[in-house]
Formats: C-alpha cells, sequence, structure tokens
C-alpha cells in the first residue's frame, strides 16, 4: 500500500510540474489556446487563490494547509492503509496536488500556474487542483462507504 501511495504521489506530482512547465514554455502567459472549439482551451494565467481560484491571495493560508496535509497523511498513514486502496490513492491524490501548487507558490511568489479551462467550467485549473478536488471526492467516498459497511 505504501509503494501504491508512492507511486500515485508521485506520478501525479511529476505530471503535474510537466505540464506546467510545458504551459510556461509554450504558452505566453495572458494566452488562450484552442484545443476542441467551444469545449477545452489551455489559457495561461496565474492564481493566488486555492482550487479554481477561492480564497485568492491568502497564501499563508495555503502553505499551513499543505502542513496540515503532509502531518495528517504521516500521523494517519496506518489508518489510511487499513482503509484499503480507495483511501491510499486519495489520500496521495491530494497529497500530489498540494505539493504541487506549493511548489509553485514558492517558486512563483504565492502564484500558482493554471491552464486548463473548459467552456462550460470558468475557473481555469491545472493538474493539481484536479488531483485535490478528486482526492477529495474519492476519500469521501472512502469514509462513507466505511462507514455504511
Amino acid at each position: 500500500m505504501y509503494k501504491l501511495f508512492s507511486f500515485v504521489t508521485v506520478f501525479l506530482l511529476a505530471l503535474d510540474q510537466l505540464s506546467k512547465q510545458l504551459v510556461l514554455m509554450h504558452i505566453p502567459l495572458g494566452t488562450r489556446v484552442v484545443l476542441l472549439p467551444s469545449f477545452l482551451s489551455l489559457t495561461h494565467v496565474r492564481n493566488t487563490g486555492a482550487a479554481f481560484g477561492w480564497l485568492a491571495g491568502k497564501t499563508i493560508v495555503f502553505y499551513g494547509a499543505v502542513l496540515l496535509i503532509v502531518a495528517a497523511v504521516v500521523y494517519f498513514r496506518h489508518d489510511i492503509v487499513a482503509a484499503g486502496n480507495l483511501a491510499v490513492i486519495s489520500t496521495a491524490l491530494m497529497m500530489a496536488g498540494a505539493l504541487g501548487n506549493m511548489i509553485d507558490r514558492l517558486r512563483f511568489q504565492g502564484e500558482v500556474v493554471d491552464f486548463i479551462s473548459f467552456s462550460f467550467f470558468p475557473p481555469v485549473f491545472n493538474v493539481a487542483d484536479s488531483a485535490l478536488v478528486i482526492g477529495a471526492g474519492l476519500l469521501l467516498l472512502s469514509v462513507l462507504r466505511l462507514e455504511l459497511s
């Protein structure tokens, strides 16, 4: 289980950082590249908020949240593993997302590189944001599944 956690975390963290580096190298800030008209674009923006722009400008809150996530994962690691693969994967997703955006905040003076833009969903986001939201949803599902069994 620890190998699964490590693999998912490292893989998604690498995917997040690689995708952001490609955006930095190939899409100027403020530029939009349409991939699928009326559906999906790559739009290079910077964000001082959390996933999808929430809590903009509260950088210190995000540093604290990342430390809290890391501490919670370390402290509850045996419980997470005992809860099964879904809990392990969801926790790894959240860890990768938190660390991915933390790296950006440290590199870019509190800002995060965002670039994924759907026409039906106004906020621009990144791989780390997606990992955080999907991980939180899966963790909730895992907890509910344990409570119902």
